[in-house]
């Protein structure tokens, strides 16, 4: 999200950790160093948290918990059908979006579940976004830019 983040108030070890894990960018507290009002005293280089930085990738082998919430997902291409789409997504109920590829595997986007649920759950939902696209994805892409910018045009 590029969001620059300080966690205060780190006291120990494992809120240091923690804060680490979670991705903080920084962090400040009683454990990195305690206030001081003298300039001098303050540390230029905080070796303690190297060390327990350093500990801590030694003792752990796995993969960082982030990894646990990673979707990996399969690819379409951008001229691939619309029932590629509807395969992968009624496949695996825990794939929530469908990565969208140019032939040279350049990213163009994404199909999220959510952007089709309203033609997948109608009744005759998959038949109205096959004749929508022709079957294409490069055409559903082009429709849902123009519904986007004339929602955007339409708000002001």
């Amino acid at each position: 999200m590029g969001i620059f983040t300080i966690a205060e108030g780190v006291e120990c070890e494992e809120g240091y950790l923690e804060c680490k894990k979670l991705g903080c960018n920084m962090v400040q507290g009683y454990f990195v160093q305690k206030p001081t009002q003298n300039v001098c005293e303050i540390l230029s280089s905080y070796e303690h948290l190297k060390t327990v930085s350093f500990q801590d990738k030694r003792k752990s082998n796995k993969n960082s918990d982030i990894v646990k919430y990673l979707q990996k997902s399969h690819p379409v291409f951008i001229d691939s059908s619309i029932n590629e789409v509807y395969e992968m997504l009624r496949a695996d109920k825990t794939v929530h979006f469908v990565p969208v590829l140019e032939r040279d595997f350049t990213p163009i986007g994404v199909i999220k579940d959510t952007d089709i649920k309203t033609y997948i759950y109608s009744n005759y939902g998959k038949a109205l976004l096959y004749n929508l696209t022709k079957g294409v994805l490069r055409l559903l892409f082009h429709r849902v830019e123009e519904q986007i910018l004339t929602i955007r045009l339409r708000r002001f």
